[in-house]
Protein backbone atom coordinates (compact mmCIF):
# COMPACT_ATOMS: atom_id res chain seq x y z
CA UNK A 1 0.00 0.00 0.00
CA UNK A 2 1.08 3.34 -0.73
CA UNK A 3 1.09 5.95 2.09
CA UNK A 4 0.83 8.50 -0.49
CA UNK A 5 -2.51 7.27 -1.53
CA UNK A 6 -4.97 9.68 -0.68
CA UNK A 7 -7.40 6.73 -0.59
CA UNK A 8 -5.76 5.62 3.40
CA UNK A 9 -8.00 8.31 5.12
CA UNK A 10 -11.18 6.45 4.83
CA UNK A 11 -9.22 3.46 5.48
CA UNK A 12 -7.93 5.14 9.20
CA UNK A 13 -11.84 6.19 9.68
CA UNK A 14 -12.96 2.66 9.43
CA UNK A 15 -10.66 1.52 11.45
CA UNK A 16 -10.69 3.88 14.41
CA UNK A 17 -14.73 2.81 14.39
CA UNK A 18 -13.78 -0.61 14.98
CA UNK A 19 -11.41 -1.15 17.58
CA UNK A 20 -10.93 0.41 21.35
CA UNK A 21 -7.81 2.88 21.40
CA UNK A 22 -5.11 3.34 24.05
CA UNK A 23 -3.34 6.22 23.78
CA UNK A 24 0.76 5.53 24.07
CA UNK A 25 2.73 8.36 25.45
CA UNK A 26 6.14 9.22 23.38
CA UNK A 27 8.68 8.89 25.96
CA UNK A 28 12.52 7.92 26.69
CA UNK A 29 13.39 4.56 25.90
CA UNK A 30 16.37 4.33 28.02
CA UNK A 31 18.67 2.37 25.31
CA UNK A 32 21.41 5.54 25.39
CA UNK A 33 21.65 6.09 21.22
CA UNK A 34 23.01 8.91 20.03
CA UNK A 35 23.05 10.38 16.69
CA UNK A 36 27.10 9.90 14.96
CA UNK A 37 28.91 11.86 12.36
CA UNK A 38 32.62 11.58 12.05
CA UNK A 39 33.10 14.95 14.34
CA UNK A 40 30.14 15.33 16.21
CA UNK A 41 27.64 13.11 18.31
CA UNK A 42 24.36 14.22 20.11
CA UNK A 43 21.78 12.43 22.27
CA UNK A 44 18.46 10.80 20.57
CA UNK A 45 16.35 11.24 22.83
CA UNK A 46 17.05 15.47 23.40
CA UNK A 47 16.68 15.08 19.31
CA UNK A 48 13.45 13.40 19.35
CA UNK A 49 12.26 15.92 22.43
CA UNK A 50 13.20 18.62 20.68
CA UNK A 51 11.89 18.16 17.11
CA UNK A 52 8.91 17.33 18.44
CA UNK A 53 8.67 20.29 20.04
CA UNK A 54 9.01 21.70 16.33
CA UNK A 55 6.56 19.34 14.56
CA UNK A 56 3.82 20.11 17.14
CA UNK A 57 4.31 24.22 16.46
CA UNK A 58 4.41 23.73 12.76
CA UNK A 59 1.32 21.24 12.26
CA UNK A 60 -0.44 21.84 15.69
CA UNK A 61 -0.62 18.26 15.73
CA UNK A 62 0.85 15.41 17.53
CA UNK A 63 0.37 12.63 14.28
CA UNK A 64 3.55 13.91 13.01
CA UNK A 65 5.65 13.34 15.48
CA UNK A 66 8.33 10.92 16.12
CA UNK A 67 8.88 8.46 18.62
CA UNK A 68 11.99 6.39 20.09
CA UNK A 69 11.41 3.63 17.79
CA UNK A 70 10.92 5.79 14.57
CA UNK A 71 15.14 4.89 13.66
CA UNK A 72 17.29 2.72 14.87
CA UNK A 73 20.79 1.94 15.04
CA UNK A 74 22.40 -0.80 13.28
CA UNK A 75 23.11 -4.34 14.34
CA UNK A 76 25.55 -4.32 17.80
CA UNK A 77 26.15 -0.52 17.74
CA UNK A 78 24.11 2.48 20.10
CA UNK A 79 24.83 5.06 17.25
CA UNK A 80 22.30 6.15 14.53
CA UNK A 81 25.05 6.85 11.63
CA UNK A 82 24.72 9.95 9.41
CA UNK A 83 23.40 7.77 6.22
CA UNK A 84 20.66 6.16 8.30
CA UNK A 85 19.79 9.66 9.61
CA UNK A 86 19.49 11.81 6.62
CA UNK A 87 17.85 8.91 4.45
CA UNK A 88 15.13 8.14 7.16
CA UNK A 89 14.42 10.95 9.67
CA UNK A 90 15.61 14.37 7.29
CA UNK A 91 14.11 12.78 4.58
CA UNK A 92 10.46 12.18 6.61
CA UNK A 93 10.72 15.58 7.87
CA UNK A 94 11.80 17.22 4.68
CA UNK A 95 8.80 15.44 3.01
CA UNK A 96 5.86 14.86 4.94
CA UNK A 97 6.49 17.52 8.21
CA UNK A 98 7.58 20.65 6.99
CA UNK A 99 7.09 20.37 3.23
CA UNK A 100 4.41 23.33 3.74
CA UNK A 101 5.28 25.03 7.08
CA UNK A 102 8.41 27.02 8.01
CA UNK A 103 11.63 24.71 6.79
CA UNK A 104 13.95 27.22 8.11
CA UNK A 105 15.52 23.95 10.51
CA UNK A 106 16.66 22.93 7.30
CA UNK A 107 18.86 25.93 6.46
CA UNK A 108 22.71 24.52 6.60
CA UNK A 109 24.32 26.23 3.85
CA UNK A 110 26.01 29.34 3.71
CA UNK A 111 25.27 30.27 0.27
CA UNK A 112 21.54 31.48 1.01
CA UNK A 113 18.60 31.05 -0.84
CA UNK A 114 16.08 28.46 -0.80
CA UNK A 115 16.73 25.23 1.32
CA UNK A 116 17.30 21.92 -0.82
CA UNK A 117 17.43 18.10 0.53
CA UNK A 118 20.04 18.09 -2.02
CA UNK A 119 22.20 20.51 0.86
CA UNK A 120 22.64 17.24 3.05
CA UNK A 121 23.97 14.88 0.31
CA UNK A 122 27.67 15.55 -1.20
CA UNK A 123 29.54 13.66 -4.40
CA UNK A 124 33.05 12.26 -3.55
CA UNK A 125 36.02 13.13 -5.54
CA UNK A 126 34.81 8.93 -6.56
CA UNK A 127 31.51 10.00 -7.60
CA UNK A 128 29.98 8.58 -4.46
CA UNK A 129 27.01 10.14 -3.17
CA UNK A 130 27.33 10.53 0.96
CA UNK A 131 26.11 12.36 3.44
CA UNK A 132 27.15 16.00 3.89
CA UNK A 133 28.51 15.90 7.51
CA UNK A 134 28.35 19.68 8.20
CA UNK A 135 24.78 20.09 7.08
CA UNK A 136 23.65 17.23 8.95
CA UNK A 137 25.56 18.79 11.92
CA UNK A 138 24.36 22.19 11.03
CA UNK A 139 20.40 20.59 10.71
CA UNK A 140 21.09 19.05 14.04
CA UNK A 141 22.19 22.49 15.59
CA UNK A 142 19.56 24.37 14.00
CA UNK A 143 17.48 21.82 16.07
CA UNK A 144 18.58 21.05 19.10
CA UNK A 145 20.79 24.32 19.78
CA UNK A 146 24.82 24.37 19.91
CA UNK A 147 24.68 23.07 23.56
CA UNK A 148 23.36 19.75 22.49
CA UNK A 149 25.99 18.59 20.31
CA UNK A 150 29.12 17.05 21.06
CA UNK A 151 32.11 18.12 19.20
CA UNK A 152 34.87 15.22 19.27
CA UNK A 153 38.43 17.18 20.58
CA UNK A 154 41.87 16.24 20.78
CA UNK A 155 42.38 13.73 23.43
CA UNK A 156 44.52 16.39 24.97
CA UNK A 157 42.91 19.53 26.79
CA UNK A 158 45.81 21.29 26.94
CA UNK A 159 47.84 20.35 23.72
CA UNK A 160 48.66 22.83 21.68
CA UNK A 161 48.59 24.99 24.48
CA UNK A 162 51.53 23.87 26.08
CA UNK A 163 53.74 23.40 22.84
CA UNK A 164 52.67 20.02 21.67
CA UNK A 165 50.91 19.07 18.53
CA UNK A 166 47.67 18.76 18.83
CA UNK A 167 45.92 14.91 18.47
CA UNK A 168 43.59 14.88 15.68
CA UNK A 169 39.94 14.05 16.01
CA UNK A 170 38.95 10.62 16.22
CA UNK A 171 36.90 10.04 13.07
CA UNK A 172 34.18 7.02 13.61
CA UNK A 173 33.35 5.11 10.96
CA UNK A 174 29.97 3.09 10.58
CA UNK A 175 30.11 -0.85 10.51
CA UNK A 176 29.18 -2.33 7.34
CA UNK A 177 26.28 -4.08 8.42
Amino acid sequence: MNTSDQSLFPIDSAFKRRWSWKYVKITNAKKGWTIKGPDYSCDWWTFIEEINKKIATATNSDDKKLGYFFCRPKKDTNYIDESTFVAKVIFYLWNDVFKDNDNSIFNVTSQGGEPSYDDFYKETESGDIIPNSDSVKKFLINVMGEENITLSVSRTEKGSQAGQAAVKPETITPSAE
